[in-house]
């Protein structure tokens, strides 16, 4: 495929755009980059404000996605969703950054994300509405505010600063609560059923 056919292609569906750019990194053609970068750098972005705060810190952990994505993969056949590589290289990354920053403890975190890619595009629906109705039992148990936070930032997508304006509490606080929230769901859930969460939020 040739980048002429690529620019001439609008709005491809996320799994023919998937496709596009696997078969340019299967090439060691550096397009793929350009091409994943524009599709998926502004969503990558606004994701990682659910967990971190610093703009660089969020522009450096979204920017080492892509370059893992080049260096791990260029000249060989990619199989499964790009998207839900960067997405999960992301997330995990974030919560890697999360642990050093604020001692949060995620059990074996580089397995279970790992596989849980893998997982993504393989569970059934009734598998995704086992896992989602056991995930949300358990944030109907938590404390309100910490269900109310949680629920802003993983259902609806907020930021800290922005769920902390909607409150009207510090961000401060908002990492507080969300980290009460995410290390009581690992008690009941455990680590693959926490990633389930960040990443399906």
């Amino acid at each position: 495929m040739t980048t002429d056919t690529l620019k001439s292609t609008r709005c491809p569906s996320v799994s023919d755009l998937d496709r596009q750019i696997a078969a340019l990194l299967q090439q060691d053609d550096e397009t793929c980059l350009r091409l994943a970068f524009s599709h998926y750098y502004r969503p990558l972005c606004l994701y990682a404000t659910r967990y971190l705060l610093s703009p660089d810190d969020i522009e450096d952990l979204v920017q080492g996605a892509f370059i893992s994505l080049w260096r791990n993969h260029r000249g060989r056949f990619f199989t499964g969703s790009v998207r839900a590589y960067l997405f999960g290289a992301v997330a995990k990354a974030s919560l890697k950054r999360m642990e050093e920053e604020q001692r949060y403890f995620f059990v074996d975190l580089e397995s279970v994300t790992d596989s849980l890619i893998d997982e993504l595009t393989a569970e059934s629906d009734s598998d995704r509405e086992r896992i989602l109705g056991r995930l949300h039992r358990a944030i109907d148990a938590l404390p309100d505010r910490a269900r109310q936070v949680l629920r802003l930032i993983i259902f609806q997508g907020l930021s800290y600063r922005e769920v902390a304006s909607q409150l009207d509490i510090s961000p401060h606080t908002v990492r507080n609560h969300y980290a009460y929230a995410l290390s009581q769901l690992r008690k009941k859930l455990g680590g693959k059923w926490m990633l389930w969460l960040l990443l399906m939020g």
